[in-house]
């Protein structure tokens, strides 16, 4: 079945029927009443770059600055998403981001909040029937949160070992933060609570790659 899939991942890079960038089709997005932006992304289509979405903290001040744009949703109806080593990430705020039928190449889906005596901004969310093929660092990584999260039925394959991961607080590459996961959540469950993980499979095609963890991981922020 993996044979496939890779087969017509492949085929759909070599021969795109049509390219534009996530953040245009953000753009050009429009909500309702449960969404204020809903990307209906194309069959056939491949959709570029990276998407910011939410708020940021700003480690030094412990602050969050921007304002929140709301829940986000993106139906992939089977589109490909070639992150070009970037991500897509929803980031410090109360609001919902799903993101379902999607093929990503190239990057990873993070999901980024805080709950601390000052500041609590955890998003929910989910990611469902997506296919991640060789996603760097981590196919979907969640960090300070977890609860009101579902990751159900995605497909991750070969995700590739770049480096180090970053400390958020001083941006600098650890030793004790590997990347290389295809499903990395996060540890502190008395702090974000623990995401709903439903029928997921992870894959490495070199047969060497026997450790668990780097399938499905609890992913410390720290280490």
């Amino acid at each position: 079945m993996h044979k496939i899939i890779i087969t017509v991942i492949i085929f759909l890079i070599i021969f795109p029927l049509f390219s534009i960038t996530i953040q245009e089709a953000y753009l050009q997005a429009e909500g309702n009443a449960d969404y204020q932006k809903i990307l209906q992304l194309e069959t056939g289509i491949v959709y570029t770059g990276s998407l910011y979405l939410g708020r940021t903290f700003v480690p030094f001040t412990n602050q969050i600055l921007g304002e929140d744009i709301g829940n986000i949703k993106i139906e992939g109806n089977g589109a490909i998403l070639d992150l070009q080593g970037g991500e897509l990430t929803f980031a410090y705020t109360e609001s919902r981001f799903d993101v379902e039928n999607l093929i990503i190449l190239n990057g990873n889906i993070r999901f980024r909040g805080m709950n601390n005596e000052e500041i609590t901004a955890m998003p929910s969310g989910s990611v469902r029937y997506c296919t991640f093929y060789k996603p760097e660092d981590f196919a979907i990584r969640l960090y300070g949160c977890g609860d009101g999260i579902l990751i159900e039925r995605n497909i991750a394959i070969d995700a590739e070992d770049t480096g180090y991961d970053f400390m958020y607080i001083n941006g600098r590459s650890m030793d004790f933060l590997p990347t290389g996961i295809n499903f990395a959540v996060s540890g502190q469950i008395d702090l974000f609570g623990i995401p709903e993980i439903i029928d997921n499979w992870s894959y490495f095609s070199d047969s060497s790659n026997n450790d668990l963890l780097n399938h499905f991981s609890l992913y410390c922020e720290y280490g």
